[in-house]
């Protein structure tokens, strides 16, 4: 035996001892846990601490519930505090409108059963008129409550002195609201929050929510059932026992009030958080009780309530029977566990260290996965900022260059800006497309206007590569389809754009038709070309990210070889696939796109020529541009860079828009109040959403809070769908991405100002 396999057995045999030491202890345990299971408990201490534990267990148990009725009346009271119309009808002093606003959150709500409503000064401006059940309250019993004066009511008193920000609760045993509308007794739980002006500093009113106290009753009512519980019963912070029952005799409190002061007084000063103490009755029964606060809500001070629980020896024993079987079944159990927990240890570290191991790769992995996100956004923005000026200044130098040298160098600028931001838009779309957070839009479009699109867009670059590009349809094309033409058109731009850049001199061909495929009705397009095709081993590896023929042909055609890849992800999103259908070096390459219809129902089938079979859409961005006017339109330009503030307002300007430039979000916000204070608006507001001082999220959400309605678009770098969503969950009307098409532009601006002219 050598020196390891003598290691193994000692490792062996200290682990036999281990496991035989277990078993011994375990049988001990069990042998012990069986005997306390049939010994009852006759000492008066462990009797008295089992009471203790018991009851105090119970009373957490029902101060949960008590929460559970308190704190939904809290959070709703809270939001009517908030609530924006409250606030303005509270700044206003408009009663009837306050009344018409309390009785709508009353109305039907199951949270509150009363709301009153009072000015800074603590004057009551309104209540309820209405119950929950939407019965209408006498005018004898509001008039009864609209004229007492509620202004030294400590509750109001906390919230008007500012020292309850966050509201204040009592626990009324001198009600003068509830009893005046319910006709109950003086008992109610009541909820008062301070409301703030707009600017959530300077304080107009308080909204005060009254519960009734028989819903905390009820309560004690379900807690009655059960068989040897505990008696409730709701004690004030001063000693004074809170029930109906009691205070109208119908019951005994089932201690002395000197006992009941004496348990009392610890909690007042708050040096315990419970008190218990056996007692014994007149007739000499043992009893006991326990007093717990509600601390788990804040309360005023003297507003608070106590829980009081007093049992008598049914309800010990019972408790210290179960205590004592639930005690021995652990102890067996352990034993149990006990003995086999030797052979386990070993599995169970090996299983800790692996679970270990993937909770930190996963943790790494949705960092990575963060910071990508992050990058890629940041990225979007720190290169759409620049190329926006490049771009649009480009335009203008191609509108005032005469020479043909000049003009060269212009088309170099747009041609190498265009493709920068092609890449761009490459890279985050496979980036979202990887995790998953691509979507794809279904909506009603036109196959035959989509394919127009496309001639007319790579018409020019065809021209350029002195390629003859055609596009057929081959038989019957639905009229409409169901699908996101956005993405079906820039997957059939990849395609015809790369069968252009590898077919100089040759042909290319798009033909479109309509086939049944695996039961499916699809959209074909077959993109051929004559140009320098592929291998086999070529097409194996087409569709991987950043992948081409061979490194030559990145240098001689150029390209990052995203195209593919992302477009044969949208091509599976969009219901279909691309796939190469033939290509051979030298002879060129066909691709083939299927794209699902959805159905067809009542769709009318036309054949001709593509440019027969577009149906033009008047609410296209192109379509718009061509007829749209901003003459005479004053517009406000949020924009901190000064050579996107230059580029923007030359655009605007030759538009026939008056502009106003400033250079973060807040100076924005002064100058459209300051306008719209003077009576004379701006029509529309361009926000950029990345400045200083104040961004433009928070510009936008500033202006929409104090009231401004006119058209609010976004300018901004970020291309991510999120960000348009982030920019109209703000405020915005609508958004314009960066670099910044002129014609987008002012067809956006026109449209939001005539939707706004029509609106009011």
């Amino acid at each position: 035996m050598n020196s390891k396999q003598k290691t193994h057995e000692d490792v062996r045999a200290h682990v036999s001892h281990f496991a035989t030491a277990l078993f011994c202890l375990s049988a001990a345990l069990m042998i012990g846990g069986v005997a306390w299971m049939v010994t009852p408990p006759s000492d008066s201490s462990v009797r008295n601490a089992v009471a203790a534990k018991s009851l105090h267990e119970v009373a957490e148990s029902f101060l949960g519930s008590i929460s559970g009725v308190v704190e939904p009346a809290m959070a709703r009271t809270n939001k009517i505090a908030k609530d924006p119309e409250i606030i303005a009808a509270v700044r206003s002093g408009d009663r009837d409108r306050l009344t018409a606003l309390a009785d709508r959150q009353v109305v039907g709500n199951t949270e509150i059963d009363a709301l009153a409503l009072f000015d800074k000064s603590g004057e009551i401006l309104a209540i309820n008129h209405r119950f929950r059940s939407g019965e209408q309250i006498s005018n004898e019993r509001i008039d009864r409550v609209l004229k007492r004066d509620y202004s030294e009511r400590p509750i109001i008193q906390d919230c008007l002195k500012n020292t309850a920000s966050e509201g204040v609760l009592e626990f009324q045993t001198q009600c003068d609201i509830t009893p005046a509308l319910f006709d109950s007794s003086g008992l109610s739980v009541a909820y008062s929050v301070p409301i703030y002006d707009n600017d959530g500093v300077t304080q107009i009113g308080v909204a005060s929510s009254r519960l009734r106290f028989d819903r905390l009753s009820r309560l004690i009512d379900n807690r009655k059932r059960v068989r040897n519980g505990p008696c409730i019963y709701f004690v004030t912070e001063n000693g004074g026992f809170f029930d109906e029952g009691i205070n109208s005799g119908k019951s005994v409190p089932p201690i002395d009030s000197q006992t009941l002061a004496g348990m009392a007084k610890p909690l007042l000063t708050n040096r315990v958080e419970s008190t218990f103490a056996p007692y014994e009755t007149n007739r000499g029964q043992r009893m006991y009780a326990a007093i717990t606060p509600l601390r788990s809500i804040k309360t005023i001070a003297d507003g608070g309530i106590l829980v009081m629980l007093a049992a008598d020896d049914k309800f010990v024993a019972s408790a210290a029977r179960q205590k004592q079987v639930i005690a021995g079944l652990v102890i067996v159990t352990v034993a149990l566990l006990l003995a086999g927990i030797g052979g386990a240890v070993r599995s169970s570290t090996r299983l800790r260290t692996v679970n270990i191991d993937l909770v930190g790769a996963r943790n790494a992995a949705q960092s990575a996965d963060r910071a990508k996100s992050e990058f890629l956004a940041n990225m979007s923005h720190e290169i759409r900022t620049p190329l926006t000026a490049i771009l649009g200044f480009a335009d203008t130098l191609a509108e005032k260059t005469i020479d043909d040298e000049g003009k060269d160098a212009v088309s170099t600028i747009r041609r190498n800006g265009t493709f920068l931001l092609e890449l761009i838009n490459d890279i985050l779309d496979l980036s979202k497309v990887e995790a998953g957070k691509m979507e794809v839009e279904s909506i009603e479009a036109s196959p035959g206007h989509v394919v127009a699109e496309v001639a007319s867009l790579m018409g020019v670059r065809a021209d350029e590569y002195r390629v003859d590009l055609k596009f057929e349809c081959v038989g019957p094309i639905p009229e409409s389809i169901h699908t996101d033409p956005t993405r079906l058109r820039q997957v059939l731009i990849n395609l015809v754009g790369n069968a252009i850049k590898f077919t100089e001199g040759g042909k290319v061909r798009l033909v479109m038709s309509h086939v049944e495929n695996n039961g499916k009705s699809m959209l074909q397009f077959d993109v051929e070309d004559n140009g320098i095709g592929m291998s086999e081993a070529t097409v194996d590896r087409l569709f991987k990210p950043f992948t081409q023929a061979d490194s030559s042909t990145t240098r001689t055609f150029g390209g990052t070889g995203l195209g593919l890849t992302i477009s044969k992800r949208f091509a599976e999103m969009l219901g279909g696939d691309l796939f190469v259908l033939s290509s051979k070096p030298g002879e060129g390459t066909t691709f083939r796109l299927l794209v699902e219809t959805g159905p067809l129902d009542g769709v009318k089938m036309r054949e001709g020529q593509v440019h027969l079979l577009a149906i033009e859409d008047p609410t296209s961005p192109a379509h718009q541009s061509d007829n749209a006017s901003i003459e005479g339109v004053k517009l406000l330009v949020a924009e901190d860079g000064p050579d996107n503030q230059r580029l923007i307002q030359m655009f605007l300007k030759k538009a026939g828009a008056t502009v106003k430039l400033v250079e973060n979000g807040k100076l924005a916000v002064d100058a459209a109040l300051s306008q719209a204070e003077a009576g004379i608006p701006y029509d529309a507001v361009l926000m950029d959403m990345q400045m200083p001082v104040m961004d433009g999220y928070e510009a936008t959400k500033t202006l929409r809070r104090s009231g401004f309605d006119r058209p609010i678009i976004a300018l901004t770098a970020h291309a991510m769908n999120e960000d348009r969503q982030k920019c109209l969950d703000a405020g915005c009307s609508d958004y314009v991405s960066k670099p910044i098409d002129r014609k987008v532009l002012v067809a956006t601006i026109a449209r939001q100002v005539k939707d706004a002219l029509v609106s009011v």
